[in-house]
C-alpha cells in the first residue's frame, strides 16, 4: 500500500499509479492525527482490500511513540504488500459512502474513548453505514467501542459498567467458540483444557448491557459477560484490545493517572493485573491468527 503525506496541498491529490486517490493525508501524529487516509476507486474488486474505521484519537504524547490506533491494527493484521489497507477517521465525520465501503472484504472498527451509548452525528452516520454492511453480509470486526456500537446496530444495548476495567483479563470461551469457522484447532483445540481460556488487554468502562437477538456469545470474563460475540458468520466483536502490547498498556495507564482520568486505586489495580496476569506471547499469537483468519476469510 502506498501512503502519501503532505503538509499543504489540495484536498485531493492526483490519481496515483496504484489506482487510489488520497483525499486527506497529513504528516503522522500532527494536527488531528488524520494520517494515511485513502479512498479506493469504486470499480475495484474487494479481494485483498480492508478498511480500518478509526472511532477515536489516541492522545498525542502516546501516538508519537506508539502510533495511532490504525498503526496498531496494521501491525496486528497486515500481511505483506499484496494487501490494501485503507484508513478512515469516522469520528471526524470521515465516513465514506456505502458504495465505497461495499468494496472491502472486511471493515475493522477500532476502540475509542467516546461513549458508545450516546448519539453524536458521526456515530449515527456510522451505525447507518454498518447496518447496510450487515445487510449485505460484509465481514465486520469490532474491537471495544466497535464491539459495542455493533451491538447497538444489531439491536442490543450498551451502557456503563459497574467500574473501570484495566489490564489483562482472562477470557473463558463457550462451547460455541470452537464451532466458529475462524477458530482453527491448531490454535484453539476444545480437547486441550488450556485452550478454553486466553488473556487479552482491556481498558473500558462501557459494556454491552443487553445482547442483540440472534448473536452468539463466545467468551465471557469475571467482570464482563459479553466479552466476545458473533453474528451470522460475518461479525466478530471483542471487548478487549488484541492490538495492545504490555508496554503500551503500561504507558496508557500512567498517562491516564497523570491526567486524573483514572484514580490512583484504579491505576494500581490495573498495573497489578498487568504484572500478575499478563498476556502471554502464545495467547497473543493465537488471537492474532484467529483475527487474521476472520478478516481475510481464510
Amino acid at each position: 500500500m502506498q501512503f502519501h503525506r503532505r503538509v499543504s496541498a489540495p484536498a485531493v491529490s492526483p490519481k496515483s499509479p496504484s489506482g487510489f486517490r488520497c483525499i486527506r493525508s497529513l504528516p503522522l501524529h500532527v494536527a488531528k492525527l488524520r494520517d494515511m487516509v485513502m479512498v479506493q476507486d469504486s470499480h475495484t474488486s474487494a479481494a485483498g482490500r480492508y478498511a480500518i474505521l478509526v472511532t477515536g484519537n489516541l492522545v498525542a504524547p502516546l501516538a508519537e511513540k506508539y502510533g495511532n490506533y490504525a498503526d496498531m491494527f496494521l501491525k496486528l493484521l497486515k500481511d505483506g504488500n499484496d494487501e490494501t489497507w485503507d484508513v478512515y477517521f469516522v469520528f471526524e465525520k470521515d465516513s465514506p459512502p456505502d458504495e465505497v465501503l461495499a468494496n472491502y472484504e472486511c471493515l475493522v472498527l477500532t476502540g475509542s474513548s467516546a461513549d458508545s451509548f450516546l448519539n453524536p452525528d458521526w456515530n449515527n452516520q456510522l451505525r447507518t453505514r454498518l447496518a447496510a454492511a450487515v445487510k449485505r453480509q460484509q465481514r465486520i470486526l469490532g474491537i471495544c467501542y466497535g464491539h459495542q456500537i455493533m451491538a447497538r446496530v444489531l439491536g442490543g444495548e450498551t451502557g456503563r459498567a459497574s467500574s473501570f476495567e484495566g489490564g489483562p483479563r482472562t477470557m473463558k470461551v463457550t462451547p460455541a467458540f470452537f464451532e466458529q469457522w475462524f477458530v482453527k484447532s491448531d490454535w484453539f483445540d476444545k480437547d486441550r483444557t488450556e485452550d478454553w481460556k486466553f488473556n487479552i488487554h482491556e481498558t473500558h468502562q462501557d459494556v454491552v448491557t443487553s445482547m442483540p437477538p440472534d448473536v452468539t456469545l463466545i467468551a465471557s470474563s469475571g467482570f464482563t459477560y459479553c466479552e466476545a460475540m458473533t453474528y451470522k458468520n460475518s461479525f466478530l466483536g471483542l471487548q478487549g484490545h488484541p492490538e495492545f502490547t504490555a508496554e503500551f498498556q503500561t504507558a496508557l495507564i500512567q498517562y491516564r493517572l497523570q491526567q486524573k482520568t483514572l484514580t490512583k486505586q484504579q491505576a494500581e489495580e490495573s498495573m497489578t493485573v498487568l504484572k500478575e496476569n499478563p498476556v502471554s506471547h502464545a495467547d497473543f499469537q493465537k488471537v492474532q491468527k484467529m483475527l487474521k483468519c476472520f478478516v481475510k476469510g481464510h
